[in-house]
């Protein structure tokens, strides 16, 4: 009886060793094939696609000249909209002119303005002409999106969003406003952020934003220059 009773613990010790070993091996197996199917490629592999590229274009010029095509200086003029400055208009019911802002700052000091400046625009935001209802939406955070749709019922779905510059980069606001619906993103300097001793306190006076001032900047979230993606550019 018991030689009987060892035998069987011997057999349900040799079954659950057996298991337990083969469970090992499954998921040393899983994580090996796991960490083949994502890791991403080394540093010397990236190099060593690049160089095949370039070798490859030294024979018929196709990478060269699509990213020349694609740099052309009438391209790149047309996309900062000089001659076709950005405007935001307030309207009344009847469609009248309430308001309509400014294409240029004020010269605060003789000299300031130059004459090839920019309009006021953020780079590769998307040309086009929208109209809406006005929704504010703070500094256009997800918190603050998800505030306004959860706590206060605010649906900014077709709705053109106006926030305040700060708490994070414009791209990122222009992303959550594209999100939660917006049609549009007016950004602005608020002077609890920019004139923090007040809007007498101001340039040329002191370092802070005049109520005229406008930021100028991009809303691009990638790295690099889009203009030349995956290839060095030049000065």
């Amino acid at each position: 009886m018991g030689n009987k009773r060892q035998s069987t613990y011997f057999l349900l010790a040799i079954v659950v060793i057996a298991t337990i070993v083969s469970l090992v091996i499954g998921i040393l197996i899983g994580r090996s094939l796991n960490r083949d199917s994502v890791s991403p490629p080394s540093n010397d592999e990236i190099y060593q696609r690049w160089r095949e590229a370039v070798e490859e274009d030294e024979d018929d010029g196709s990478l060269t000249k699509m990213i020349i095509d694609e740099m052309n200086p009438e391209n790149i003029k047309e996309s900062l909209r000089k001659d076709q400055p950005n405007h935001a208009y307030i309207l009344s019911e009847d469609n009248s002119e309430l308001f309509k802002t400014a294409v240029e700052e004020t010269e605060l000091v003789p000299g300031d303005t130059l004459d090839n400046a920019v309009p006021p625009f953020n780079a590769y935001a998307k040309a086009g002409v929208v109209e809406g209802d006005l929704v504010y939406a703070n500094y256009a955070r997800a918190t603050d999106f998800e505030q306004l749709q959860t706590e206060l019922g605010v649906n900014c779905s077709g709705k053109i969003v106006i926030a305040r510059y700060g708490k994070g980069f414009r791209g990122e606001k222009a992303k959550q406003a594209h999100l939660y619906g917006a049609i549009g993103l007016i950004l602005y300097s608020d002077p609890a952020d920019y004139a923090i001793y007040g809007v007498d306190q101001v340039y040329p006076d002191t370092v802070f934003l005049p109520s005229t001032g406008v930021q100028r900047g991009n809303i691009i979230t990638e790295q690099g220059d889009p203009l030349t993606q995956g290839y060095p550019a030049k000065g």
